[in-house]
């Protein structure tokens, strides 16, 4: 449990009254309007403070202390502001307040007073001093006190999503920031609907050897059947699904369909993608295990990774490729070249592939730096026995030019899209229904 430290609405120290644990109360807009009234002020700035480390707080002294630190906190406030600023408890660690001033500027200089009285606020027991982290979303008084409510609310959620901010203003750009967001937020119910409903299917996409011009294996690509029956692509959907934190739920997913369509086609090889998010998940690689038991799958399955992944914990993701290998999977770097990765950093993982990041592949022929680039990661690569993939090949121009650089494999238009079947099953009906 948390403990609020901040007086509900009706003047207690955080207690249970359910009230003050809802943002929109009537007794909350009432008192606001109150005191707007009372003040008789032209400018009113109402705004929503979060604390973000109560837990630690409550972690390292106990409940006790926050009591006191409570306490504290409350008269500094009393004291220092007086009827200046009203303040309500609406949450266990968030704070509903309203500055009443005579110009917009008078009102923002006492609310940099608040978060200086809070950043500095600290416990009279010097071995337990504490630091408040919090962040704040505030705006001007609109229409209505709900309207003004609702637009501190948003700036709240856009000062959480910048990093280095404490204070964000509302405005009209932030008007329009959360109609992108319920636009995600219906594209991942719409997503969530597909999963239920097991409207999730995958694309295959050869790769091919640049020594032989046999396919090698396949990449398994997410596609989403439609209401209407079609199949669209669930690439736009994975930024989604990582933002709104249901990815861990997709790759489980991915990795069921992976694992059934080896069982099945003993004679394929297929690589699948997993979200960065993923390999610090330890329930991925349990359920991999389980899944991959059978050496004869296991070395049929090549796990791609994101080239950015490579900038969380290093030694997660060492742990996460070594795991994977141990089973007898391969691993691929995807992406590779768009991160800025250091070689010493790939040496570091022991991937067997790379995959070359499209962007220095689609203007290979004509453009020196990109030619320069892939020639000496494909120097690099090899010496260290990485085998080496190019993405995006669309022409055969770039093959070729691929080729001359002794290129390992390349994936790309040229040589068959992402097809919605199975092309090593004669006259299959993958593209609907399995």
């Amino acid at each position: 449990m948390v403990l609020g430290l901040f007086r509900d609405g009706n003047g207690k120290l955080g207690g249970n009254n359910s009230s003050s644990h809802a943002a929109f109360a009537e007794n909350s807009l009432n008192n606001i309007s109150n005191f707007i009234k009372k003040k008789n002020a032209d400018k009113n700035i109402l705004g929503i403070i979060q604390f973000q480390n109560l837990p630690v707080i409550i972690f390292s002294y106990g409940a006790e202390f926050s009591k006191i630190l409570a306490e504290n906190i409350i008269k500094n406030f009393y004291d220092k502001f007086q009827d200046n600023i009203y303040l309500e408890k609406i949450s266990s660690d968030s704070l509903l307040f309203c500055i009443a001033e005579s110009d917009v500027e008078k009102a923002y200089d006492t609310l940099r007073e608040v978060f200086k009285v809070l950043k500095t606020q600290s416990s009279q027991d010097t071995e337990n001093s504490v630091y408040l982290c919090f962040n704040c979303g505030t705006s001007v008084l609109a229409s209505s006190l709900k309207e003004t409510i609702n637009q501190a609310y948003m700036a709240l959620f856009e000062c959480k999503n910048k990093d280095g901010y404490v204070h964000y203003i509302y405005n009209e750009d932030i008007s329009q920031k959360m109609l992108q967001h319920q636009n995600h937020m219906k594209l991942a119910a719409y997503f969530q609907r597909a999963i239920i409903e097991n409207r999730l299917r995958l694309a295959f996409q050869p790769i091919i050897d640049s020594k032989t011009g046999k396919v090698k294996h396949h990449e398994s690509l997410l596609r989403i059947v439609t209401e209407e029956n079609k199949i669209i692509s669930a690439g736009p959907f994975i930024p989604i699904a990582e933002s709104m934190r249901f990815i861990d739920q997709i790759d489980f997913l991915v990795l069921d369909l992976v694992v059934k369509e080896l069982k099945f086609n003993p004679d394929v090889t297929l690589a699948m993608n997993i979200s960065n998010l993923s390999i610090d998940n330890t329930e991925w690689l349990r359920k991999a295990k389980n899944l991959l038991k059978d050496p004869g799958i296991a070395s049929r399955l090549i796990v791609e990774i994101t080239e950015t992944s490579m900038h969380r914990e290093l030694s997660k993701v060492a742990y996460f490729v070594d795991t994977l290998q141990s089973l007898g999977c391969l691993v691929a770097i995807d992406d590779f070249g768009a991160g800025y990765t250091s070689f010493t950093q790939l040496k570091m993982i022991h991937a067997d592939l790379i995959k070359i990041d499209g962007i220095f592949i689609r203007d290979i022929v004509d453009n020196h730096d990109s030619r320069l680039f892939v020639q000496t990661l494909l120097g690099f690569a090899h010496g260290f026995g990485i085998k080496t993939v190019a993405e995006f090949v669309e022409t055969g121009e770039i093959a070729k030019t691929l080729i001359d650089l002794n290129i390992d494999y390349m994936q790309g238009n040229y040589f068959s899209p992402a097809v919605n079947y199975r092309t090593w099953i004669k006259d299959d009906v993958y593209k609907i229904l399995n």
